[in-house]
């Protein structure tokens, strides 16, 4: 620091390969600079350093509330998109249930029948599939 410190006024034109890659001593380097600048030429600086974050923060800001936007809209279609899939995967399982249930009543119903006609229940759950336990269950 004590080297740069003291040979701030020659860094106007070119700054030492020592302090080229440091952050730090770059920005030191350019805070000197803005300094040595006249009273007119620091106001126009800083105006026009004010202007570019002003309008940086407006871009920044419209980009975040866009983006919030868009996902806020892609969820809401997501949902009614989910809404409309689950209705119709809730139908076609209610009709698979349905149509399982009714086979199910049919061939209760024509294990009764075949019952009254005197067929035996191990010839019955051979040809329908049922257990004993749900043919014994309706006699």
């Amino acid at each position: 620091w004590f080297y740069f410190i003291n040979n701030l006024e020659s860094f106007d034109v070119q700054i030492p390969q020592l302090f080229k890659n440091d952050i730090v001593f770059e920005d030191a380097v350019h805070t000197a600079q803005v300094l040595a600048y006249s009273k007119a030429e620091q106001a126009e600086y800083f105006d026009s350093q004010k202007a570019y974050w002003d309008a940086y923060s407006v871009m920044t800001t419209a980009l975040n509330e866009a983006t919030e936007k868009g996902l806020q809209r892609g969820l809401q279609e997501g949902k009614e998109l989910g809404k409309v899939e689950g209705l119709q995967e809730g139908m076609e399982l209610g009709k698979a249930e349905g149509k399982a249930e009714g086979l199910q009543e049919g061939k209760l119903i024509a294990a009764k029948a075949m019952l009254k006609m005197g067929f035996s229940i191990n010839a019955i759950a051979a040809e329908l599939g049922l257990s004993e336990q749900e043919i014994n269950g309706i006699a």
